[in-house]
This record gives C-alpha cells, sequence and structure tokens, in this order.
C-alpha cells in the first residue's frame, strides 16, 4: 500500500472518531501468546471461553485469513469525564456512556465501507 493511500484511511479513520490508526504487518505474537496464556491461566478471562478457544486466531490475523499481509491498528480512548452521581459506586469508565462494542462496530463498518469504496 502506498504511503498516500495508508494516510487517506489514517485521516478517515480519525475523521470517524478513532482516536489512533495505524498498520502493522502479520506475524505470529509469540511475547503475546504466552502472556495471554497467564492471563487465562490466572482466571482473568473470567466467563469469557471464547478467549481460551481463539488464541491462535488472537495471536496471528493469518489465522483468520490465510492471505492478509498486514491489519489496521486502531484506537479509541473512551475515558470519560462523567460526574457519577453516588461516589459509593465504582462503575468501570468504560461503562459509562454508549457501550464501546456498539459504537466499534458502527465505526468499524464505515471503515470498511469506506475501503472498499
Amino acid at each position: 500500500m502506498k504511503r498516500q493511500e495508508t494516510e487517506i484511511i489514517k485521516q478517515y479513520a480519525k475523521n470517524i472518531g478513532f482516536s489512533l490508526c495505524g498498520f502493522a504487518s502479520v506475524s505470529d505474537l509469540n511475547e503475546e501468546i504466552d502472556k495471554l496464556k497467564i492471563w487465562i491461566n490466572k482466571g482473568f478471562n473470567a466467563d469469557m471461553h471464547y478467549i481460551k478457544n481463539t488464541i491462535l486466531l488472537r495471536t496471528n490475523p493469518a489465522n483468520l485469513l490465510t492471505n492478509a499481509k498486514s491489519v489496521i491498528v486502531l484506537l479509541k480512548n473512551y475515558f470519560s469525564n462523567y460526574a457519577l452521581l453516588n461516589d459509593k459506586a465504582k462503575i468501570a469508565k468504560y461503562a459509562i456512556g454508549k457501550d464501546y462494542h456498539i459504537w466499534m462496530k458502527d465505526k468499524l463498518n464505515l471503515l470498511i465501507n469506506f475501503l472498499k469504496n
């Protein structure tokens, strides 16, 4: 992909609300595989068993898309300055406001359509 094309994609991602956009080549993430296994063995995945069942897909995109050569990496900062009404309750910052899963899916679909066009 040409530098000009990557810059256009980065700018579009920023315009639709992503905090950062970058590109990475596809490769095995050997260090991350070990760290993920340790994290799972400590039970941090709770009842999200799909994480344990998809380790290879999560640590090399080529295991999901065999012809993949690079990936687009996106970041969305979901920090919120919303004041909590009850200072005794502890709510994760990502849980305040719109569900980031919905936001992410909507924005990824916009980016996919942009790339297709």
